[in-house]
């Protein structure tokens, strides 16, 4: 069984939604390494019994969102504007 994919209709109804909100801290001066970010993803997907989206699919939807992926150091990606809150995911 494939993962789930992203909805082409209204994101504000989908999980990714809630992963956000109880999960991320959402503002212009944040940054999260994308692998960390979806491994909080998957465990909160995990822990509310939500079907994971591949990460690529986790990808688009939080460009669709309007937050931007960018290459820092060690030529890793990050995604801007959002970080994991502290105490919800455990260190990557």
């Amino acid at each position: 069984e494939g993962a789930a994919t992203p909805p082409t209709g209204n994101l504000e109804a989908i999980p990714l939604s809630r992963f956000l909100d109880e999960t991320c801290i959402v503002s212009s001066d944040q940054a999260a390494p994308a692998r960390a970010l979806y491994i909080a993803y998957l465990r909160w997907c995990d822990e509310n019994r939500e079907k994971p989206w591949r990460q690529r699919n986790f990808g688009l939807a939080l460009t669709g969102l309007g937050f931007r992926r960018r290459r820092r150091g060690q030529g890793r990606h990050w995604w801007m504007g959002i970080a994991v809150r502290s105490g919800t995911s455990e260190s990557v």
